[in-house]
């Protein structure tokens, strides 16, 4: 189901936001029997994408397929990432998918038991004569000096949880000018080009899709101190635990699925 928020354009959305602030603070009440969950959602290929009117790619299926063994239904509502974070603390909306969980986040916020990992590497432009190690630390490149004798500098979304190890990196005030913190990944992309970053931190399966669309110049570097990061869904605290529940209950599930098919 198509939210006010996807079918109506950006100059609509300050109506849409009153709007929000209207509606009770949540939609997911298990105790009617009745379950909407407003998910905030935006382009995320190729995981998640809307075209003609339909949802694609492989976290929607996911969402969609725990929804409906919770029992809910699914209320998409485009909005940037960083701007869903304060928008589900303030209950607007109910539910975010591949959230990884931090102290702050748990907070405002409840977490499903994880359904996924994230594996984040470094995006970087092919360079001639320049040997690129297959495994690097975050923290060196970033210290690094270039011919031109500057830093590297890395590209992140802001908002965006990497992991306890990652974060703790580009969040240290040491790198504040080796790090620029963008909306989304098209303007890490466009940066990249314009040699304004030297490379960015972007999920393993994102940057396949990104390869695609930028050509074989892109190559990737795994993180030495990066660890896989379970991922969840992440409720606002004005939805039922019960529905909670649920989902976990379908997480574990498709786990005990998945290991019959590998065993």
């Amino acid at each position: 189901m198509l939210s006010l928020a996807y079918r109506f354009k950006d100059a609509r959305r300050p109506l849409l936001a009153a709007l929000l602030l209207l509606v009770p603070a949540s939609m997911a009440d298990a105790d009617d029997g009745e379950c909407t969950l407003r998910v905030g959602w935006e382009e995320w290929r190729p995981y998640i994408y809307a075209y003609d009117g339909e949802f694609f790619g492989s976290e929607y299926r996911l969402l969609e397929r725990n929804a409906r063994n919770a029992q809910c239904a699914l209320d998409m509502v485009d909005v940037p990432w960083r701007r869903a974070l304060a928008m589900l603390s303030r209950k607007q909306l109910d539910v975010l998918y591949s959230a990884g969980y931090s102290d702050e986040r748990a907070g405002y916020a409840n977490f499903s038991i994880p359904y996924r990992e994230e594996e984040v590497v470094l995006a970087k432009n092919r360079k001639k004569n320049i040997i690129d190690f297959p495994l690097t630390s975050l923290r060196g490149w970033l210290i690094s000096i270039q011919g031109s004798g500057e830093s590297n500098v890395i590209g992140a979304i802001r908002g965006n949880f990497y992991g306890p190890n990652i974060n703790q990196i580009i969040e240290d005030k040491k790198n504040a000018e080796r790090v620029r913190f963008f909306r989304d990944d098209q303007q890490m992309i466009d940066t990249l080009k314009a040699g304004r970053i030297n490379a960015y931190l972007i999920e393993k399966g994102i940057y396949r899709d990104h390869q695609r669309r930028t050509g074989d110049g892109l190559i990737h570097l795994a993180i030495t101190e990066h660890e896989p990061t379970p991922l969840h869904y992440m409720f606002s605290k004005a939805v039922d635990q019960s529905v909670i529940e649920r989902f976990d209950a379908s997480i574990r599930a498709a786990h005990a699925s998945a290991r019959d098919v590998s065993d």
